[in-house]
């Protein structure tokens, strides 16, 4: 604390409890705990020091006011407990994934702080809780199914304009034990392995002028179980 104490400047939501994912927006490092989301203060510029940036702080600098540049603490439950596990930056905000629902973190001028941040749900897929969500460009995928409920694992995809189930015409295809999934925003292409088999599961989107004309779904075979998945420089490792 720099100001007040535990009462008039309590700890952050996350001292205590688990943190689920670690993630940095608009210069905030933020936190996901439990139904929580905890972006501490910007991180600025220190031209005086070797660090060269400000520490990482999640309290408030005043306990009588609350500024644009305090930390930001939500719980972003309704009716039930969520528990979070991953997000994605879009242009309209933060996308959050829990096991049971998905929701929008915004602020309606843009810039999200104590004063104007704001929640809203956007849809209520079951979503795998040890995957996170991957940005392809302006499109986010997560994997929906988890056992004991569900058989196999849908892909979903979510676009600024809606969401939809891009795993339809491969229903009962995509196993339960994804393990890994890997992208290539260059190559609009995405893969997923399960580290107790020797294949790939891959889609991908065709676009011209920004448009998308085709997508595909296929399957790599090996002769060895995939550990791990990594694409870079649109070369799949």
């Amino acid at each position: 604390h720099t100001c007040g104490n535990n009462t008039t400047n309590p700890q952050p939501s996350f001292v205590g409890q688990t943190i689920s994912n670690v993630f940095t927006y608009l210069n905030r490092v933020g936190f996901l705990s439990g139904s929580n989301v905890i972006m501490s203060r910007p991180v600025t510029p220190d031209n005086t020091s070797n660090t060269q940036s400000s520490d990482v702080d999640f309290y408030f600098e005043s306990t009588l006011t609350v500024s644009d540049a305090d930390p930001v603490d939500i719980n972003v439950a309704s009716t039930s407990q969520l528990k979070l596990h991953s997000v994605a930056k879009v242009r309209e905000g933060l996308v959050l994934f829990s096991d049971l629902e998905q929701l929008l973190l915004f602020s309606e001028n843009g810039i999200i702080t104590p004063k104007s941040v704001d929640v809203r749900g956007l849809s209520n897929w079951s979503s795998n809780t040890s995957l996170d969500a991957i940005e392809i460009g302006d499109q986010v995928f997560f994997l929906s199914g988890e056992s004991p409920f569900n058989q196999y694992s849908r892909l979903i995809r979510m676009i600024p304009q809606g969401i939809n189930q891009v795993s339809r015409t491969v229903n009962e295809w995509l196993p339960l034990s994804i393990s890994n999934i890997a992208t290539s925003p260059q190559e609009q292409l995405l893969v997923m392995s399960d580290i107790t088999k020797k294949k790939m599961w891959c889609y991908r989107v065709f676009k011209r002028d920004g448009q998308i004309i085709d997508d595909a779904w296929f399957e790599w075979d090996f002769n060895g179980e995939i550990a791990f998945t990594l694409i870079r420089n649109s070369t799949v490792y």
